[in-house]
């Protein structure tokens, strides 16, 4: 299944001038990837605007997005900083892409982790499901009060489970 401006691993995005309504009717009958706000689909004129000011408040409310909590003064300037340097035309060549790696999922012979903020705006917690579906080998942690980055909203646990995860696989 093909999706469009899908950040959690699959791309497509349409230049054309109806994009966002175009992606939003396929996703919606699709059953969609996009978490239930989808608020995202408003910051994709910005992300693609040729305008420096415009782009980088799109890219700063689509960082806002992926965080449960306002984090320290720095670290958005520094997360904002390495998002702004992208050229434009990477940025648009990134979400113009397209690709569905679902086919590729079932031929993983290896253990997987999925952690996935129960409160993620962004991706849909269904994907979670597919995913694990998909997989040989799946273990999925739902971290709660967690939206895109999990790593960052809570980052002991995150580890924590990664640090279980990776133990559960030495010999």
């Amino acid at each position: 299944m093909t999706e469009r401006l899908e950040f959690d691993g699959g791309c497509s995005w349409g230049l054309g001038r109806d994009y966002s309504r175009r992606w939003h009717h396929e996703t919606r009958q699709r059953g969609g990837r996009l978490g239930p706000q989808a608020g995202v689909l408003s910051l994709v004129p910005g992300l693609f605007s040729t305008d420096v000011e415009e782009s980088t408040r799109s890219l700063r409310s689509l960082l806002r997005m992926c965080v449960a909590q306002e984090p320290a003064t720095e670290d958005p300037y520094l997360t904002l900083g390495y998002n702004v340097s992208v050229p434009l035309l990477v940025r648009q060549a990134l979400l113009s892409r397209s690709f569905d790696n679902d086919d590729l999922l079932p031929t993983l012979q290896k253990p997987v982790p999925i952690v996935h903020g129960d409160r993620d705006p962004i991706v849909n917690p269904s994907v979670v499901d597919q995913h694990k579906a998909s997989l040989l080998d799946a273990e999925v942690a739902m971290m709660p009060n967690a939206v895109h980055a999990p790593f960052w909203d809570d980052a002991p646990a995150f580890n924590e489970r990664l640090q279980t995860f990776c133990e559960r696989l030495e010999p």
